[in-house]
């Protein structure tokens, strides 16, 4: 993932005016770059830390204050987290570990951060769209064994099961 430079900007609907926020973030271009929490009333994205590398950030639509939410790779390479997605009250979205893509889930209550898939299953090298359907969570991923194998998952929040439900491609074409 490319930074890029990412303005943040406050609509007022009954005005129609924007108000431009005092800060410059970089964040990725890639995805669904940021989302809406209605639970905590935050704004979640991709930007850049103080330390300048890309991690979850979180706008305060209150206080109007912007700071990390979590720094999921504790160091200066950044995890990028893209693809964010509300579900239970809490964010969910794909970051990079180790140069491998993982799905995580942040409690803005404990303000902390889960690895969903753990060890469970084999790290992802492409993770796409995730819905909420039938109130579990779906998400596609290609194999990080470059394989070009399209897979539907389902993360399931009763009971924390995370499990493949089919392959799109097995022809590696």
């Amino acid at each position: 993932d490319i930074p890029v430079p990412l303005e943040l900007f406050v609509f007022d609907e009954s005005d129609g005016t924007s108000t431009r926020l005092n800060r410059d973030y970089r964040g990725t271009r890639n995805g669904k770059g940021y989302v809406y929490s209605s639970d905590s009333g935050k704004v979640y994205f991709s930007g850049e830390s103080e330390s300048q590398d890309i991690e979850l950030m979180v706008y305060d639509t209150v206080s109007e204050n912007v700071d990390v939410a979590a720094d999921i790779m504790k160091s200066n390479q950044g995890s990028s987290p893209d693809g964010f997605i509300e579900y239970q009250g809490r964010v969910y979205f794909h970051a990079k570990v180790n140069e491998l893509l993982k799905i995580y889930q942040y409690d803005h209550e404990s303000k902390s951060v889960t690895d969903m898939v753990g060890e469970q299953v084999i790290p992802f090298n492409r993770i796409d769209k995730m819905v909420v359907y039938q109130d579990k969570l779906y998400f596609t991923v290609v194999q990080k064994n470059y394989s070009h194998d399209e897979e539907l998952w389902r993360y399931d929040h009763t009971d924390g099961s995370v499990t493949k439900v089919v392959d799109f491609r097995t022809d590696g074409g």
